[in-house]
């Protein structure tokens, strides 16, 4: 098999192989798709590994020698494990229930594995979206409800035409603070790239208006032919209910091949968490991750 290398920082020049191989080996976790690598590498740390069936990421802002399980072949999670598991350190995060599986059958105890649920991601229904129906969606129908009854709410799909709003959403939400606060992302630099190279990520989006000033953005790419990913949403957080229908005018504006939509992690912030929950999710995809042990091979 042919032996990985180490590319470095990740780059627009691998993204076609990256999707190439995350289509043949069924990878359907938002970590490992290009888009989010290239959002997330230098405030994560990322370098790239890369063979013609197989990839792997290097994680620095997890640690010292902390991976990204990898994406291909069995023939070639074997490759690297067997190289990486007598290093110091070594550890592994996204890690999915079939790779915990694999590691449990191929290396018992050589890892400790555990979940980490505040990775875990939420997957999302069109279907039920489309009527927000039933007791699990009162709160955010409620909230939805009041909000259009209480403000004049329009919705834009982000194009050339306005993008210069979306920027000014970005530039309050990091320059203002106290209750008129846009809610950001972690990092500043990630929403930024995520509009400054939104067509060659494959990045689409709204902006939501209300009283006529644009007060949310939500942007996201497709992760699979019938998910779709959120992976940023910046909110006033002033305004209740916004959140909420940004998210679903997303979800909804999206093309219709889009079944699903990836909101990602909740990273055990109980506010997140709960309004994710409220957001009725059909199912998680649980997240692990693990550490060498000192077990033989």
């Amino acid at each position: 098999m042919e032996e990985y290398r180490y590319t470095g920082e990740v780059q627009f020049e691998q993204q076609g192989q990256i999707e190439q191989i995350r289509q043949m080996f069924s990878h359907e976790l938002s970590s490992h798709a290009f888009a989010s690598l290239y959002l997330w590498r230098q405030h994560l740390g990322l370098t790239l590994y890369l063979s013609g069936e197989f990839f792997t990421v290097k994680c620095s802002a997890r640690g010292r020698n902390t991976w990204f399980f990898p994406c291909g072949s069995d023939d070639g999670k074997k490759m690297f494990l067997n190289r990486h598991l007598q290093e110091k350190d070594f550890s592994l995060c996204y890690i999915r229930d079939e790779d915990k599986a694999f590691l449990e059958k191929y290396y018992p105890a050589c890892f400790s594995i555990r979940e980490e649920e505040g990775a875990s991601e939420y997957l999302y229904d069109r279907r039920e979206y489309e009527t927000i129906c039933g007791r699990k969606f009162s709160n955010m129908r409620k909230q939805i409800n009041r909000l259009q009854k209480e403000r004049d709410i329009k919705v834009e799909v982000l194009d050339d035409n306005n993008i210069r709003m979306a920027w000014e959403i970005l530039r309050r939400g990091f320059s203002e603070s106290g209750s008129n606060k846009i809610l950001m992302p972690k990092s500043a630099d990630v929403a930024k790239t995520a509009l400054l190279h939104r067509k060659e990520l494959g990045i689409f989006g709204i902006l939501v208006f209300a009283d006529q000033i644009a007060q949310s953005l939500a942007l996201g790419f497709g992760l699979t032919e019938d998910t779709l990913d959120g992976c940023i949403e910046c909110s006033n957080t002033s305004i209740r209910g916004l959140s909420y229908l940004s998210k679903r005018e997303f979800f909804l504006s999206s093309n219709e091949q889009y079944r699903y939509m990836n909101a990602e992690e909740d990273l055990g912030l109980p506010g997140l968490r709960m309004a994710k929950r409220h957001m009725a999710p059909i199912r998680q995809n649980r997240v692990w991750s693990a550490k060498k042990t000192g077990g033989d091979l």
